[in-house]
């Protein structure tokens, strides 16, 4: 049983083994690991089917539908804290992974903890003032939606594209930003008729 449970000695009760690392304690509890991830796929899978297949004989054709939904299982391997949070932000610097992205893989974060930190970031975020105006283009806090940076940039792509700026603004979510008046870099034309533009603005 302990061979097709891939189960390590140490969980088996026996003694003898103390004062190793943690690279090592992974080692052992490799084969584990492996078993329980077999074990985890196939649960995981057929739960999401019974899910739907509930969901399917109440009514809920919403629910039936749903293959987008995931079974998500507590990470119990063997590897410390900071080893993780370690790995967690090299993903953030090295491959750009965005950090929300990356608090749902934190050892010991519950979905909740996950959806009050994602609230209490969104809140202290300095241009949260941006698209939360009230304006019915701009996207709420917490919604699937563009980014500041991607409204911007297509703010300016419509301002290159000749659009009035103030128009553009209000397409974009940033309805109320003033403008300086100057003519961007990418758009300025000669010295003489840049000076001409700008003293009639």
């Amino acid at each position: 049983m302990p061979r097709s449970g891939r189960c390590p000695p140490q969980n088996l009760g026996v003694d003898g083994i103390s004062n190793i690392s943690e690279a090592t304690l992974a080692g052992l509890e490799a084969g584990k690991d492996r078993k329980s991830s077999e074990i985890e796929t196939s649960l995981g899978e057929s739960f999401e089917q019974v899910l739907r297949t509930c969901s399917h004989i109440t009514g809920n054709v919403k629910a039936a539908g749903d293959f987008a939904s995931e079974v998500k299982w507590r990470d119990a391997t063997a590897r410390s804290f900071a080893q993780t949070v370690d790995g967690l932000g090299k993903l953030a610097t090295m491959l750009n992974v965005p950090y929300e992205a990356l608090w749902e893989d934190i050892p010991g974060w519950t979905r909740e903890k996950v959806l009050r930190v994602k609230k209490a970031a969104a809140e202290s975020d300095p241009l949260r003032g941006l698209y939360e105006d009230g304006n019915p283009n701009t996207t709420p806090a917490g919604d699937e939606g563009p980014s500041v940076k991607e409204k911007a940039d297509a703010l300016g792509v419509l301002v290159r594209a000749g659009a009035d700026p103030e128009a553009a603004a209000t397409q974009t979510g940033f309805e109320g930003l003033p403008f300086t008046g100057a003519i961007p870099v990418s758009l300025r034309p000669k010295e003489e008729d840049a000076a001409r533009l700008e003293d009639k603005g």
